[in-house]
């Protein structure tokens, strides 16, 4: 950054800065550098676009210690702008600019297959996962089919025990005790297919 910091500040070089560069230089008392800085401003054919503030400075101060009115700064720049030329960088390392463009696209990859990764289905679903699906339907199938024989089974057997119990006439009691043992197993193998069934 060297060559940012070192850059002077400069302002357009106007006609009235011209007419007290004027003024500066009728002065016997300023010095050689000064006055061999200021001279090319003055008579320079291609008509100079810029001035160092330090000079437009150095002028203010020679005008406030010889002259005999007082001259403020702000009377000299008061047509004129900052100059901002462009400042040239330099070069960046050729191996650190191959390490930049590699990070950056291997960022651009994990972005990428982030935002990707629910879209991409076939992706995902390999042989395993295929088989772990079927495992998991299998699983539950086998639930439901063990579900519906149990509370069956109960029906039947509350069924079955009042008709021994009372005789074949009984038809009303015996659907009456066998869906309460239904019931019941129902309730109870439901209560056990949510507590354990979705583990």
């Amino acid at each position: 950054m060297e060559g940012i910091e070192s850059r002077q500040p400069e302002i357009l070089f106007t006609k009235t800065i011209k007419y007290f560069v004027k003024d500066v230089l009728a002065f016997n008392d300023i010095n050689k550098t000064t006055r061999d800085e200021l001279e090319p401003y003055l008579f320079d054919k291609n008509e100079k676009k810029t001035i160092p503030f330090r000079l437009v400075k150095i002028i203010h101060q020679k005008l406030n210690e010889t002259g005999n009115k007082k001259i403020y700064l702000h009377t000299i720049v008061e047509d004129s702008d900052l100059h901002l030329s462009s400042v040239i960088f330099p070069p960046r390392n050729p191996e650190l600019e191959a390490r930049i463009q590699k990070l950056k696209a291997q960022q651009a990859n994990r972005e990428y297959r982030e935002m990707t990764k629910n879209v991409d289905r076939m992706a995902q679903d390999t042989p395993l996962n295929f088989q772990k699906d079927i495992k998991e339907v299998n699983r539950q199938l086998v639930s439901v089919f063990n579900f519906l024989v149990t509370v069956g089974g109960a029906f039947v057997f509350g069924y079955k025990a009042t008709e021994y119990a009372t005789g074949p006439n009984a038809f009303a009691l015996q659907m009456m005790v066998g869906l309460v043992f239904g019931t019941v197993v129902f309730f109870a193998d439901l209560w056990f297919l949510v507590r354990y069934g979705t583990q």
